[in-house]
Parts: C-alpha cells; sequence; structure tokens
C-alpha cells in the first residue's frame, strides 16, 4: 500500500461521518505500518543507489533535500486529514 492508499483509505473512513468499528480500526493501523514499512525499505534503497552514485558529501545533501520534501508533505497531509471519530 502506497501513501496514496493510505490517505484514500483514511479519508474514506472519515468522510463517512460515524463512528469506526474496532475490527475496521484494526486493519487500517495494519495498513498503514504496512505503509510505513513500504516507505522505509524504499528510503534503504535510495539511500544505497545514491551513496553509490555520489560522492558523500553530496549523497548526504540530497538525502537532507529528500528528508525535509518529505517532511512538508507529511506536514500537509497531516494537516488536511482529521482524526478518526
Amino acid at each position: 500500500m502506497t501513501n496514496r492508499e493510505k490517505n484514500v483509505t483514511i479519508m474514506g473512513v472519515i468522510g463517512q461521518d460515524k463512528p469506526v468499528s474496532d475490527l475496521y480500526a484494526k486493519q487500517i493501523a495494519k495498513d498503514i505500518i504496512v505503509a510505513d514499512e513500504m516507505e522505509t525499505k524504499a528510503r534503504r534503497t535510495l539511500y544505497n543507489r545514491v551513496m553509490r552514485a555520489l560522492p558523500a558529501t553530496k549523497a548526504v545533501r540530497y538525502l537532507q533535500l529528500e528528508g525535509k520534501i518529505r517532511a512538508v508533505q507529511a506536514y500537509d497531509l497531516a494537516e488536511t486529514i482529521p482524526l478518526i471519530k
């Protein structure tokens, strides 16, 4: 599950405007963890490729910029998605 799919799932639940069952909430939590693990794996792959392709100082600068971009995206997303009822 990509972050986009995770966000669509959460928005769909929020759009229902009714409480979520415990079973469904557990599935959402599981999906979020799976998406986070996939993101971590993708970042590790990116790290390995960048470290092989660039000098260390440029690679670290690139990875810092990637981190800043991810942080801005995460903030924007967190700001727009309300908590589940």
